[in-house]
C-alpha cells in the first residue's frame, strides 16, 4: 500500500528528473558564460549578467535536486528500462534499500554531489553579490564551471540511461550496501566534499572561506567517524569515498594553517589529533585468531594488553527474508568477569524474484563495543548444524576514534562560531 501510495504520488517525477537533467546541464553552461561576461564591459551590463550567472546557478541547483528526485522515484519503482536501476536493484529488493541504492555507483552519487555543490554554491554566490564583494565574478566563474563539470562527469556516467530492452529483473545492490548504514559515510562525505569545494572557490576568488572550510571540516569528521564504523563490519571505503576525504583534508589542513585561527580549535585538533594516533596505535596491536566453536562450546582467547576473553557460539539458526537466505549465529563475548555481551553474525546468500543466487557466501561480522576493546566477529566459512568457524578479531582503543571525531567536530563548530563572531 505504501509503495503504491508513493508511486502514485511520483507518478511523472521520473520523466520531470530526466528532463531536468539536461535542463540542468544547460543552464550551468549559460552561468559559466554569463560569469564571464560579468567580468568584463560597463558597469550596468555586467550586473546584469552577474544576476543572470547567479540565478542560473539557483536554478540549476533546483533542477540538479529534481533530477536527483527523478532517479530515486525509477529505483523506488523498480523501473528496470533504466540502466541504473537493473544495475543497482530487484524487483524483490526491499523499498529502503532500493532508495540507498542511489549512493552506490558513481552515476548516481556524482548526481547528489552536484546537486549539493549546486545549492551550496548559489547560497554562497547570493552571499557574494549581497556583500558586494569585489571578486564575486570570479567566484560565479568558478562554482558555476564546478558545476558544469559535474553534470559533464554525471552526463558520461548516465544515471538516465535506457536499456535496449527491459531485463525480467536486474542483477542486485552489492551486498556491502545491505549491511547496517554503509551508505551514511558516503553521503556525508559527499556533503564534506560539496562543501570543500565551495570554500575553494571562495578562497581561489579572494573571498572570506573560513565559515565554509570549517562547515566542511565538521562534516568530514563526521562521515570519518561513520567509515571507520563501516570498515569494522565490511569492505574498505572505493575510490569515490578516497576523492572526497582527500578533498575534506586538504580544506581542513589549508584552513588550519591559516593565521589567526581560533585558540580552542587548534587545541581541540591537537587533542583529536593525539587519540587519532593513540586509535593506530591500538589498531596495529590487534589481535587476530581463527575460532572454531561447536554449537553451546566455549572458549577462552589472550586478547591485546593481557586481557582474557571468553567466546560462546549459541547454535545456528537458519531463516528466508525477501531478497536472502541467512545462516545466523548467536555468539556470547565476555571479557573476563564482565557482563555478556551479544554478537549476532550471518552468512547471506542474495536471491532475485525467480529464487536464483545473484551473491552467495556473503559474511556479515558482528560488532561489540567496549570502553577499551572493540570486538569482531566474522564467519570464516559456511556454518552448519555441528559448529561454525569464525574470525575473531580484538583491537584495542578502538573506541579513541570517537573521541577524536567529536574533538574534530567540536573544533569546527568552534571555527564557525568565532567566523560568526568575527563577521559580525
Amino acid at each position: 500500500m505504501i509503495e503504491r501510495f508513493i508511486l502514485w504520488l511520483t507518478l511523472d517525477l521520473q520523466i520531470v528528473g530526466e528532463f531536468a537533467f539536461w535542463a540542468a546541464l544547460a543552464l550551468a553552461a549559460w552561468g559559466v558564460l554569463a560569469a564571464l561576461l560579468s567580468a568584463s564591459g560597463e558597469t550596468g551590463r555586467a550586473r546584469r549578467f552577474a544576476e543572470s550567472s547567479a540565478r542560473a546557478l539557483s536554478a540549476t541547483a533546483l533542477l540538479s535536486w529534481l533530477a536527483v528526485a527523478g532517479l530515486a522515484k525509477a529505483l523506488l519503482a523498480s523501473d528496470l528500462g533504466l540502466a541504473f536501476v537493473a544495475g543497482t536493484t530487484t524487483r524483490n529488493l526491499p523499498v529502503a534499500f532500493r532508495f540507498l541504492a542511489l549512493l552506490s555507483r558513481p552515476a548516481g552519487a556524482l548526481l547528489v554531489l552536484t546537486a549539493f555543490v549546486a545549492a551550496f554554491g548559489a547560497i554562497a554566490l547570493r552571499r557574494a553579490h549581497r556583500a558586494s564583494e569585489p571578486p564575486a565574478p570570479v567566484l560565479s566563474t568558478l562554482l558555476t564551471g564546478a558545476v558544469l563539470s559535474l553534470l559533464v562527469v554525471a552526463a558520461t556516467a548516465g544515471p538516465y540511461a535506457h536499456m535496449a530492452t527491459e531485463p525480467a529483473d536486474g542483477t542486485g545492490l552489492d551486498s556491502a550496501w545491505q549491511v547496517a548504514a554503509v551508505p551514511l559515510a558516503r553521503l556525508l562525505l559527499l556533503v564534506a566534499a560539496a562543501l570543500a569545494l565551495v570554500a575553494l572557490a571562495r578562497m581561489l576568488a579572494g573571498a572570506p572561506s573560513r565559515r565554509w572550510a570549517f562547515a566542511a571540516w565538521g562534516a568530514g569528521s563526521v562521515a570519518l567517524l561513520a567509515a571507520l564504523r563501516r570498515s569494522l563490519a565490511g569492505p574498505p571505503w572505493g575510490l569515490l569515498e578516497w576523492i572526497a576525504l582527500a578533498v575534506w583534508l586538504a580544506s581542513a589542513v589549508v584552513e588550519y594553517r591559516r593565521a589567526g585561527a581560533p585558540r580552542e580549535v587548534r587545541a581541540l585538533v591537537l587533542v583529536g589529533a593525539g587519540a587519532a594516533v593513540l586509535a593506530l596505535a591500538g589498531t596495529a596491536l590487534r589481535v587476530d585468531q581463527r575460532l572454531p566453536l561447536a554449537s553451546s562450546e566455549s572458549r577462552e582467547v589472550a586478547g591485546p594488553l593481557g586481557s582474557r576473553w571468553r567466546i560462546t557460539s549459541e547454535g545456528l539458526s537458519s531463516y528466508e527474508e525477501l531478497n536472502r537466505l541467512v545462516s545466523a549465529v548467536l555468539v556470547d563475548v565476555r571479557r573476563g568477569r564482565g557482563r555478556t555481551r551479544l554478537a549476532r553474525v550471518e552468512w547471506r546468500q542474495y536471491l532475485d524474484t525467480r529464487g536464483d543466487i545473484i551473491a552467495q557466501d556473503i559474511p556479515v561480522a558482528g560488532v561489540v563495543n567496549g570502553a577499551l576493546n572493540t570486538v569482531v566477529i566474522r564467519l570464516a566459512e559456511e556454518p552448519r548444524l555441528d559448529g561454525a568457524i569464525f574470525d575473531l578479531r580484538i583491537i584495542p582503543l578502538f573506541g579513541l576514534w570517537w573521541v577524536a571525531a567529536a574533538c574534530f567536530v567540536a573544533a569546527a563548530a568552534a571555527g564557525l562560531r568565532s567566523s560568526e563572531e568575527g563577521a559580525a
